[in-house]
């Protein structure tokens, strides 16, 4: 199995679309969609998510499932800079590296960042969510409690599904070729890779970039028969872009983008 995550166009997020720089960007990951072996697409409920899957699936046939759970994290948090609501990321560096607890996948929900805020609710829809798809196709997260959907029960999880697969994956080997698309954000993203991986999401946040319209994809290894973990393969890939001469937009970044 693979889960391919797909970063929106450019945003205007005024009008919660696409600028025209990102209409071109997401034209631009048409003819790579193309090749891919969808088995399902899921999408944001958002406008820009809704439409980069829009352009890039066009002519495929493919049709996403909207999830809400996909839409961009609506955390807000007090700034401890400047004491002002805003979204819950991109904290000065000198704050969040002072923080240990934010690196931790158990107890970076404690951090006095996320008091008083719906961070543990959103955690859990998020982890439910991708839980919920992965065991439509027989992935199933082990918990410490069968059955028990609490958020810090599902942190504290070790990242490892259960499949009903009876071989072992090898190079080149996979054991199934699900594949499945997800048209959403970074935030999201990096919520559902520290889930998978089994890290603070944000970590994930805070030290990587996926620019707009990227690809960033994880595949299932078994090991052992039965028993699957993700590894990331590829993470904010936007070589469809540097292909067709696009400069790479710094949408949600702090410096210059590297487009060669």
């Amino acid at each position: 199995m693979r889960l391919i995550f797909v970063r929106h166009g450019d945003p205007d997020y005024v009008h919660d679309s696409l600028t025209e720089r990102g209409v071109k960007e997401a034209e631009c990951l048409h003819d790579r969609v193309a090749t891919w072996p969808i088995t399902h697409c899921f999408a944001s409920p958002l406008g820009r998510a809704q439409q980069t899957a829009r352009i890039a699936l066009e002519g495929t046939g493919v049709v996403p499932e909207t999830l809400d759970w996909l839409e961009e994290l609506p955390i807000r948090a007090t700034d401890p800079d400047t004491g002002e609501l805003r979204h819950g990321w991109d904290w000065t560096p000198e704050y969040f590296t002072s923080h240990p607890e934010l690196y931790d996948k158990v107890h970076w929900i404690d951090a006095e960042l996320y008091k008083d805020t719906c961070a543990t609710e959103v955690w859990q829809r998020t982890v439910k969510g991708i839980d919920e798809v992965l065991a439509r196709y027989g992935y199933v997260r082990r918990t410490p409690a069968e059955g028990d959907s609490d958020a810090r029960l599902r942190m504290a999880s070790p990242a490892l599904y259960d499949t009903p697969h009876t071989e072992t994956s090898s190079a080149g080997h996979a054991l199934d070729d699900t594949t499945l698309v997800f048209f959403c954000h970074f935030g999201i993203t990096s919520a559902v890779l520290g889930h998978l991986l089994g890290a603070s999401p944000v970590f994930f946040i805070q030290t990587f970039f996926c620019p707009p319209t990227s690809v960033t994809v994880v595949a299932a290894e078994e090991v052992r028969p039965g028993v699957a973990s993700f590894r990331c393969q590829t993470l904010g890939d936007s070589h469809h872009l540097l292909a067709k001469g696009v400069e790479v937009s710094p949408s949600g970044y702090f410096t210059d983008s590297f487009s060669l």
